[in-house]
């Protein structure tokens, strides 16, 4: 040690490492040695752990993107780096004096500590309105049960390690049986093992993901399955999965009941009862459904090769008159239903009833719903044949005038026939196909437009129900013309067993309705007549009886004597009939209660037959006192 140090002549140097003039700290008075190391392996200690500080810092910055106060941070790590650099330095000193870089340290680290001191100065209002570590997880629980889908985070073995309320609510699983449970406890049994297969394919790298098949399935607590959405994605620091299931069993179950309906449509225009075609107001035919193309003769093939065009099909006799229904199509936007003749491809004429309804004005493009009512014009041709054979025969003077009355009578039936067929084709089948037409047009109208599933199904509901209508008129129609072409056979047979054996037949019914029938014994043992015609005689009545009675139906077929004739009855204890609408039930396809099934031409046919028979029918009956219908058949005709 050096006892004395002189000063006076020392001169100074602006290099910061220079250790002119000063002596090493080990020389400053007196240090033992234990203290001086003392300092110097703090300072180096200090030092050390200063320099980590700002490297685990950056690495910390480099790992979590979008840190707020990050210029803090880096004065922070710059103002430790200083503060580290000085202790550094007063360790050094003790055998390098180099007090000038010490100076330069210390001054560097006031300004950027008075820097940082400003900026916290800046951000304190800031930084106090940040919440805490508590107050953050709190209002993350409280947004994480707000989510109104099913959420939860699993691990990559598929367990649950947190979920929302919604996914108790939907799943009927509390949190403490659910966490640390494996997903595969929300999946059904039979889809379990694939199931685990694809998670762990999918945790080979996780990627966003989202799950939309029709028949993804989930189950609750209680065994109950439905239809799910997922969408699954890896967390932020990728040691996690996010999975969110949404609940489609409605939507998929509605899609389902739309699809139905679609295809019922679909068969509906392809077989059904209704010819279909999308046209062009020029003639030409864009689209038609097999149906039309059967009618006029022409495959698809055809019109995809060649095209069809309206006046090609039409008789040149017509042809003034269709260019003046476009007009009106055009003003009035839809026409019809009117008659129309087709010609087929073979040359022969088709008859049919037509609806066209304009669906896309800009480009001119029509619906028309086409019906076949080739076998109606053709019975009314037949019967105005008949009607003018008979007209002839009244002509040439017939001698016999028992002969003259009859073909009277007979021209008198026929012609009011003609007229209920005239009626029937004019008006009760255009009504049906009036609102088919009016339906469809809408139905394509508003395909073009976001179109509610609910209102989809109903317009589909109409039209389905309405061509079964506009059909089961037909098949009743064509039913009722074809008694008037029925050779009647004359046969000896028990009634009472023919009674037995419709009331046999109707056995699902009776057994439905939970209807009481009871079957008089005073029925004659035999008597003559068509058998099958008889038999629908019995048919439609006890048809009609079961639908309109109420709770309880009883109903009693027999026997009476009237006049000295021998009446057949159907009765029931249903509402009963007012003595004005008594006649009214007999027409052809007039009903008291029209609904699902009831075309109204059952009692018009048992007319028809019993005309045939040169039999009667009454009606007795009074509101609320029930029905009873009445006929007689002449004894071997």
């Amino acid at each position: 040690m050096v006892d004395s140090f002189q000063l006076a002549n020392t001169t100074f140097s602006l290099n910061p490492l220079s250790t002119d003039g000063f002596p090493q700290r080990w020389y400053c008075g007196e240090w033992p040695e234990w203290l001086g190391w003392t300092h110097i392996i703090s300072d180096l200690t200090i030092f050390v752990s200063y320099q980590l500080i700002p490297v685990f810092a950056i690495i910390y910055l480099r790992k979590k993107k979008n840190i707020s106060f990050t210029p803090l941070l880096l004065l922070f790590g710059a103002f430790i780096c200083l503060c580290g650099l000085g202790h550094l330095i007063e360790a050094i000193i003790f055998w390098h004096p180099i007090y000038p870089l010490a100076g330069l340290v210390k001054v560097m680290t006031a300004l950027v500590s008075g820097i940082t001191a400003f900026y916290c100065f800046r951000l304190m209002p800031k930084a106090l309105n940040l919440p805490t570590i508590a107050e953050s997880e709190a209002r993350h629980r409280t947004l994480f049960n707000a989510i109104p889908l099913c959420v939860m985070e699993v691990d990559f073995e598929g367990n649950v390690l947190m979920m929302n309320k919604e996914t108790e609510k939907v799943f009927k699983y509390t949190q403490s049986q659910l966490i640390g449970k494996n997903i595969d406890i929300l999946v059904p049994d039979r889809f379990k093992k694939e199931h685990q297969k694809h998670f762990d394919l999918y945790c080979e790298n996780p990627v966003d993901l989202k799950l939309q098949d029709r028949e993804l399935l989930a189950k609750t607590k209680d065994g109950k399955e439905f239809h799910v959405e997922i969408a699954i994605s890896p967390s932020p620091d990728r040691k996690s999965l996010i999975c969110s299931i949404i609940d489609v069993d409605e939507r998929v179950r509605n899609q389902q009941k739309l699809d139905s309906k679609n295809n019922e449509m679909r068969s509906l225009f392809s077989f059904g009862l209704l010819g279909f075609a999308k046209t062009k107001l020029d003639g030409e035919i864009l689209e038609v459904n097999d149906y039309f193309l059967s009618l006029i003769g022409y495959s698809r093939k055809d019109l995809e090769s060649k095209g069809i065009w309206w006046n090609e099909i039409t008789p040149a006799n017509v042809l003034e008159k269709e260019l003046k229904l476009l007009e009106k199509i055009k003003e009035k936007k839809k026409v019809g239903p009117y008659e129309k003749q087709y010609i087929h491809r073979d040359g022969h004429v088709v008859d049919t009833l037509i609806g066209i309804s304009l669906i896309a004005e800009d480009e001119g493009i029509c619906s028309c719903c086409i019906l076949d009512i080739s076998e109606i014009k053709n019975k009314e041709r037949e019967l105005q044949k008949a009607s003018k054979l008979l007209q002839k025969a009244l002509d040439e003077q017939i001698e016999s005038k028992e002969q003259i009355q009859k073909y009277v009578e007979e021209l008198k039936y026929i012609n009011k026939e003609l007229d209920d067929f005239v009626y029937t084709a004019s008006h009760d089948l255009k009504e049906p196909l009036r609102a088919i037409g009016g339906l469809t047009s809408l139905l394509l109208h508003k395909s073009k437009e976001s179109l509610d599933e609910e209102e989809t199904k109903l317009l589909l509901d109409d039209v389905v129900n309405l061509s079964k209508r506009a059909r089961d008129q037909i098949d009743s129609l064509l039913s009722y013309s074809l008694m008037g072409k029925h050779q009647i056979k004359i046969k000896e047979f028990n009634p009472k067993e023919l009674v037995m054996e419709v009331v046999n037949s109707f056995e699902f019914q009776i057994n439905e309705r939970n209807a009481e029938i009871t079957i008089e014994n005073n029925f004659p043992d035999l008597i003559s007549a068509d058998k099958s015609m008889v038999t629908k005689v019995f048919e439609n009545l006890l048809s009609n009886a079961l639908k309109h009675t109420g709770q309880d139906p009883k109903i009693r077929i027999g026997t009476e004597l009237r006049e000295n004739v021998n009446y057949f009855y159907v009765q029931d204890n249903g509402e009963g009939i007012k003595k004005e609408d008594q006649e009214f039930i007999f027409k052809i396809f007039k009903t008291l209660k029209p609904g699902a099934g009831n075309t109204g031409a059952g009692l018009a046919i048992v007319k028809k037959i019993i005309n045939s028979h040169k039999g009667r029918i009454l009606v007795d009956s009074e509101p609320g006192q029930g029905t009873k219908i009445l006929f007689s058949i002449e004894a071997g005709i």
